[in-house]
């Protein structure tokens, strides 16, 4: 794509602190312009005045990191003999949209909309960022100024919005924008025909396996639609999309999280059961496990029956390599212990049994690690840690009491029954990450530590409504 002065608008958006009267951000006002059969469409809030961006500064004045981005920002403008203040701050208006006449050619048959505060300074501004020996060219079209790579576009849009059905009035762009927060930065929208059959396109079938996109009916989403939005104390990004068939996945709360140790610096769960049926029908997925298990020399595929219930992974502090556990529901314990023993034989002959608490722990020797294994009360657990099956098992202090755990939550508002969550402890967790570089003899440089810094956690979750699911990934900054 050559738009350059497009790409400009939004790197200034990005880099430049705004100050003004609260607005809502990324507003869709362009898809009442655009037609309904548009596979794609990108709305970006680009008044620096609005909420959205008085919140984005704040969060990226905690960053070192945005005053290099400022003075490098600057001076490509300067590079390109324009001034802020005198160049950019009056043509921007409060929206550029982003419209895909259709994914062909690598996606460059799109064209820019935007409704300039002052035209005069837009079209000076255009004409003094376009570079040098590229042509961008401009219309009217339904009072929206359009930008695109050649005239042609620019007719082919007019046409196509024409008296055509226009995306505002689409349903299934309704359901999506619905889904989404409402006051964002960014907000995107694909068809999901379009965009399934422009990636068996776009991607190279020697990075995918074949048939990867060989979706069943019941997994080829309607659409995707997605949004980052600030916050005052951090950044959500959130996808939602429709299949066309309910996949029958059911919220639920965890019922190992209460009893993961309080230290634990990462967490994630999830239902086998209900993800496990989706994933192995794709050819893909068949492909990608009989490679593994040539590679491994070992079948895993029964093993992967015993992840039908919920399944917990966590990590914890431990010298020299931290501790890493996973945790899974076990219905029938002398199957999933036969199953976990077979398993370990084939890769070591070195096991040793002993009674911990009344229950019977085996411990798998690797030389440089030790991988200890048990079955009690419905549940499996395998671990490195040499104190880990003792810590899960104890009434110690557990991480729903934790204080960066609580907060996290509270800040991400997420819901107590989701489709699975990942949980991760940004705060404690990087300077532990150093601190293993540094046993290993790599440094930190002193500025990426100073730009970590702030990030305090990391949460993930997904929930399902009927045929439609949303992911919520929220980073806390403090």
């Amino acid at each position: 794509m050559r738009i350059a002065p497009i790409g400009l608008l939004v790197a200034l958006a990005l880099a430049a602190s705004g100050c003004g009267a609260a607005k809502q951000g990324a507003a869709t006002g362009g898809a009442g312009l655009v037609p309904a059969t548009a596979p794609a469409f990108v709305a970006i809030d680009s008044d620096l005045g609005s909420d959205q961006w008085r919140k984005a500064d704040a969060l990226l004045k905690k960053f070192p990191i945005r005053s290099q981005a400022v003075k490098t920002l600057d001076s490509v403008m300067s590079q390109s003999g324009l001034d802020y203040e005198k160049d950019v701050k009056p043509a921007l208006g409060p929206e550029v949209d982003l419209v895909w006449l259709d994914l062909a050619n690598n996606g460059s048959n799109v064209v820019a909309l935007t409704k300039p505060k002052d035209e005069a300074k837009f079209k000076a501004l255009i004409a003094k960022a376009n570079p040098s020996g590229s042509k961008v060219a401009t219309g009217k079209v339904g009072g929206w100024t359009v930008l695109a790579n050649s005239q042609a576009q620019i007719d082919r849009f007019q046409s196509a919005s024409g008296d055509a059905k226009k995306l505002r009035d689409d349903s299934t762009f309704r359901d999506a924008m619905a889904r989404l927060p409402s006051d964002a930065v960014v907000k995107a929208y694909a068809k999901g025909t379009s965009l399934v059959d422009a990636l068996t396109q776009v991607v190279p079938a020697t990075t995918m396996p074949r048939g990867a996109f060989d979706m069943p009916s019941a997994q080829r989403p309607d659409y995707v639609a997605a949004a980052l939005a600030a916050q005052s104390d951090g950044l959500r990004f959130a996808v939602a999309y429709r299949l066309q068939q309910d996949p029958k996945i059911a919220p639920y709360k965890s019922t190992f999280v209460g009893q993961v140790p309080g230290d634990a610096l990462v967490f994630l769960t999830f239902r086998g059961g209900d993800q496990l049926a989706q994933v192995q029908s794709n050819p893909a997925y068949q492909q990608g496990l009989r490679q593994f298990e040539q590679m491994l020399g070992v079948k895993v595929a029964p093993l992967i029956g015993l992840l039908k219930g919920e399944v917990a992974f966590y990590v914890r502090p431990q010298a020299p390599i931290p501790e890493l556990t996973l945790v899974a529901e076990a219905a029938d314990e002398q199957s999933a212990l036969t199953l976990v023993d077979g398993l370990m034989f084939r890769l070591t002959p070195k096991i040793a049994t002993a009674q911990q608490d009344g229950i019977t722990v085996k411990s798998a020797n690797f030389g440089k690690f030790v991988v200890h294994y048990a079955v009690f009360d419905g549940k499996l657990i395998i671990t490195n840690g040499d104190q880990g099956i003792q810590a899960f098992r104890s009434n110690d202090s557990k991480l729903p009491d934790a204080k960066a755990y609580k907060a996290a939550r509270k800040a991400a508002e997420a819901p107590d029954e989701s489709a699975g969550f990942a949980y991760v402890d940004l705060k404690d967790g990087i300077p532990l990450i150093e601190r293993y570089a540094g046993v290993a003899g790599t440094s930190v440089p002193p500025q990426v530590n100073q730009n970590l810094a702030p990030l305090q956690s990391f949460l993930a979750w997904a929930t399902v409504d009927g045929r439609t699911s949303v992911a919520n990934v929220f980073l806390q900054i403090g």
